[in-house]
């Protein structure tokens, strides 16, 4: 019997943090923008529509999470790791602005993507939230990107 509000709980708590999320970067034709910090390489490679995959999630994660490809809700995060990133490969890094139509969000989530807290340390402590793309969600990222209903370009800010 417990567990059902419990569950309850959970599940309401989950979907008041995704909409929290979302109205941080809610655009007016109903999209989102979102930012990733990488490597000055792997932005190019990404710019010119490298395909999101496993092996490269996995060879990039460093042991620090789960595999999968990260965009943030605060530039200055994703600046963060831009600098992070950049400072392994010896650049300064590189802020690249995602736009996700709707429709692109709605079939990411459907596939396991999803809003959560970005996690804390001892030197960083992030604002906003990080989109997270599963490895399941793979092939539907990149078949939005085909499709133009994610757009990706280096962020203006």
């Amino acid at each position: 019997m417990l567990a059902a509000p419990i569950i309850s709980s959970n599940i309401a708590a989950h979907e008041k943090e995704q909409a929290a999320a979302v109205s941080q970067v809610r655009q007016s034709d109903g999209g989102i923008l979102l930012f990733h910090g990488t490597n000055l390489e792997s932005a190019i490679v990404l710019l010119n529509g490298a395909p999101l995959e496993i092996g490269k999630a996995l060879e990039l994660r460093h042991d620090l999470g789960d595999p999968g490809f990260y965009l943030a809700t605060d530039f200055a995060v994703a600046e963060h790791f831009a600098y992070t990133q950049g400072g392994l490969k010896g650049d300064g890094g590189v802020v690249l602005a995602y736009y996700l139509s709707n429709s692109a969000l709605t079939s990411l989530m459907s596939k396991g993507s999803h809003f959560r807290q970005i996690p804390s340390a001892s030197t960083f402590r992030p604002t906003g939230y990080e989109f997270y793309v599963p490895p399941t969600a793979f092939n539907q990222f990149n078949a939005s990107r085909a499709s133009g209903d994610i757009r990706v370009a280096p962020a203006d800010y």
